[in-house]
């Protein structure tokens, strides 16, 4: 199917589930911008060819939420490289355990915890930072701590709950479980914390549930709302200033929807 837009998703050899958050459509009309804003898995391999790839891109900020215990073992090309490096550690530990197979009430969980909350401000306002787009933000799998800060930021920008629902389904598409082992392997490779950090990203991948589900991404912001009133008042709530949010919105919409999420199952690789 062809429609004229960018490709969302790039396929990259060392890294898993990169793609841009373009083209989503806002309640008053509005279309987050293409080229602008990344999520992605662990970039900390990206071959060099992925690395050209995504030099195109013109990436200025990245903004890391793995475990401290990762960011200390593994930054690659691409971290180093930005203009900013933001590490914003989400540990797993901040999390009861028994919740990782439950999506939603894992990330509610998150965004309750004071640690978590600093770090999530600290990421919005990166993002707003004089010349800190085009940005990419991830986490190891970028698909659960990654789709949260999706959800936030899409969410306090006034995307739709469909399109948000929708991008977050993309991670049961584009997260490849093959290339996180690679990675775990490579961490595993160094001895010592390497060593235990993959054992614990292994269990974390044997505990995790059912594939992300644009069911999951609407309870959870069917829970933000009923705890916080809206997505738009959580992130002010942890201390995101109006201001801010003004500036990604001038940032990331634009005026006209000039295109959309194509319907799941339709959308394929260019």
């Amino acid at each position: 199917m062809t429609t004229g837009v960018p490709e969302r998703h790039l396929s990259l050899e060392g890294c898993t589930n990169f793609r841009d958050l373009g083209g989503y459509q806002t309640a008053d009309g509005r279309t987050t911008r293409w080229r602008t804003l990344f999520r992605s898995g662990d970039p900390s391999l990206m071959t060099p060819a992925d690395i050209e790839r995504v030099r195109a891109l013109g990436i200025s900020t990245v903004i890391d939420f793995r475990s401290g215990s990762s960011i200390r073992l593994l930054v690659g090309t691409l971290s180093r490289e930005a203009r900013s490096y933001r590490p914003l550690a989400l540990e797993p530990e901040w999390v009861d355990q028994d919740l990782l197979a439950r999506w939603p009430e894992a990330s509610l969980s998150y965004m309750r915890h004071p640690s978590a909350r600093a770090q999530l401000k600290a990421g919005i306002d990166a993002l707003a930072g004089e010349s800190s787009l085009p940005a990419v933000f991830h986490c190891s799998q970028g698909k659960d701590r990654t789709g949260m800060f999706a959800a936030i930021v899409l969410g306090g920008l006034g995307v739709l709950d469909t399109d948000i629902a929708a991008d977050f389904q993309l991670s049961a598409r584009y997260f490849d479980p093959g290339s996180f082992r690679d990675l775990l392997a490579a961490v595993a490779a160094q001895g010592g914390e390497g060593a235990e950090l993959a054992k614990r990203g292994a269990r974390i991948l044997a505990q995790t549930g059912a594939p992300p589900a644009a069911e999951a991404m609407l309870t959870l912001l069917e829970g933000v709302r009923a705890e916080y009133g809206s997505v738009r008042d959580y992130a002010l709530g942890i201390g995101v200033a109006e201001g801010c949010l003004a500036t990604l919105e001038e940032a990331l919409l634009v005026p006209e929807a000039t295109a959309t999420l194509e319907p799941l199952g339709m959308e394929k690789d260019q």
